[in-house]
């Protein structure tokens, strides 16, 4: 089973996420944790639960850890489309 899409698979809230994603403090209360995940399906494959999948959700926020470690790839990956652009270089050739 997939949560790929699910706006629980990177929300701050969700009791589910990898401790690597939250900074200390981020989360005030122990009563704004969401344990939706633990009632789905499509978490841990087992049938009897119904899906909690979820396209959005009016709780969700992004981890300050996880914003920033996608600001840090945009950033790889403009400076290397900058380095295949300066690198690109056009040869002239064939019949005239």
């Amino acid at each position: 089973m997939s949560c790929y899409g699910c706006a629980c698979d990177h929300c701050l809230y969700n009791a589910e996420l990898e401790a690597w994603y939250i900074t200390p403090g981020e989360v005030q209360n122990a009563e704004d944790i969401c344990f939706c995940c633990d009632e789905c399906k499509h978490y841990d494959g087992d049938f009897s639960k119904r899906s909690q999948w979820r396209p959005d959700c009016p709780r969700h926020k992004f981890p300050e850890k996880y914003l920033e470690m996608q600001r840090i790839v945009e950033q790889r990956r403009a400076r290397a489309a900058e380095t295949r652009r300066r690198n690109f270089q056009i040869i002239k050739g064939g019949k005239p």
